[in-house]
């Protein structure tokens, strides 16, 4: 059995709307039919840290960005945007993958 590369998807949370959390969990499921394992860092985190509190929001941003730069290092990795809106967030994210691969992230499939 063959690992699957990892899909690091950047979207919209603290802000998302309902329709943004639809396009968000059809790109994960698009790329798992792909063959990837999609990875939405903030589903995870959002599960103990409370984004609307500051000092947590903060630690949360500093989490994403140390895991953005460590899957960035994985050369069968890929970085996918969800949405055409970018939050701060998603700079950040999107930043860090950038400043790691010299790349840009592609488009989320939906």
């Amino acid at each position: 059995m063959s690992l699957r590369p990892i899909a690091l998807v950047i979207a919209p949370f603290k802000t998302s709307t309902e329709g943004e959390k639809a396009a968000t969990l059809d790109a994960c499921y698009a790329l798992l039919d792909k063959g990837y394992l999609p990875i939405f860092l903030p589903w995870a985190l959002g599960e103990f840290l409370d984004d609307h509190d500051p000092e947590e929001r903060a630690l949360a941003l500093e989490c994403s960005s140390s895991f953005v730069k460590r899957i960035a290092r994985d050369r069968d990795a890929q970085a996918f945007v969800v949405g055409e809106r970018l939050t701060e967030g998603m700079v950040k994210d999107i930043g860090d993958w950038i400043d790691v691969r010299g790349a840009r992230p592609l488009k989320a499939p939906v």
